[in-house]
C-alpha cells in the first residue's frame, strides 16, 4: 500500500567542525630584538555524538620584515592546548593562552611583523580533527 510508505532526509554532520568565525593576537615587544609574549584566541568548535573536546593545536605563522628585504625572515610557532574538560564544545572569546616569552630573533630598523596566521587544529576523543585557519594581528607591548 503505496499510502504507508513514508518519505525522510538524513542529514550528516562532521564529527567534529569549527562554528562561525575565529581569530587570534599575539603580543609581541620590539628593540633590538622579537620577543613573542602573548597569545590570544577566539573560536568555538563542536564535536558530534558523545565524543568531547580533548586537544588543540595552534601554528602561528609570520614573516619579520625590514627595509633591506635580506634581513626578512619567516617565523613559525606551535602551542598545543589540553582540553580539560568533558564537554563536546569549546569555545573562546579573546581568551590570552599562558605561554612562555620567547626570542624571535633581530628586528632591523622599520622592521614589522606581517602576514599573521594561525591554524587551529581541535581533536575529540575519537582522534578526529578539524582545522580552521584565521588571519591573525599583532599588539606591540
Amino acid at each position: 500500500n503505496e499510502s504507508d510508505v513514508k518519505s525522510f532526509n538524513i542529514t550528516v554532520e562532521p564529527q567534529i567542525q569549527f562554528i562561525g568565525g575565529g581569530g587570534g593576537e599575539i603580543g609581541i615587544r620590539l628593540g633590538n630584538q622579537i620577543y613573542f609574549k602573548t597569545f590570544k584566541r577566539t573560536f568555538k568548535v563542536q564535536s558530534g555524538g558523545s565524543s568531547v573536546i580533548t586537544a588543540i593545536k595552534y601554528t602561528v605563522d609570520f614573516d619579520v620584515t625590514s627595509p633591506n628585504s635580506s634581513e626578512n625572515y619567516h617565523y613559525q610557532r606551535v602551542i598545543n592546548e589540553n582540553v580539560a574538560t568533558s564537554s563536546n564544545i569549546y569555545e573562546v572569546q579573546d581568551q590570552p593562552y599562558p605561554i612562555a616569552e620567547q626570542l624571535i630573533g633581530k628586528i632591523y630598523n622599520n622592521g614589522d611583523i606581517v602576514n599573521i596566521s594561525i591554524k587551529i587544529e581541535a581533536t575529540n576523543s575519537n582522534n578526529q580533527t578539524a582545522t580552521k585557519i584565521v588571519n591573525g594581528t599583532r599588539v606591540i607591548l
